[in-house]
């Protein structure tokens, strides 16, 4: 059985938020069009801090796969959910061409 995440939404801590150092500028980031995608290294915070080490991250409304690229590289399973189709694409070669970190 898979672990549920148990712990309540909260904002990242202090000593966690300050040493993201991803931004809009980055490569990777400026490479997808998709319009409100996340930095990944912003999304591997939120993961490392919220999901368990063997947890599921759910994202319904994936897009560019952002957070599909950050659970990947966090070592989480994932599952993404996106109905615009060039963004599926977007996401899909995301992921082809992204090395998980574990």
């Amino acid at each position: 059985m898979r672990a549920a995440c148990t712990r309540s939404p909260m904002a990242l801590s202090e000593s966690n938020s300050a040493s993201i150092t991803a931004s809009r500028s980055d490569a990777i980031y400026r490479t997808h069009a998709y319009h409100t995608k996340v930095p990944p290294a912003v999304a591997a915070a939120y993961i490392e801090q919220m999901c368990p080490e063997n947890g599921l991250v759910l994202d319904p409304f994936c897009g560019s796969g952002s957070t599909l690229v950050a659970a990947r590289e966090c070592g989480r399973d994932w599952l993404g959910i996106e109905l615009d189709a060039a963004h599926h694409r977007t996401a899909t070669a995301r992921l082809r061409t992204t090395v998980p970190r574990f």
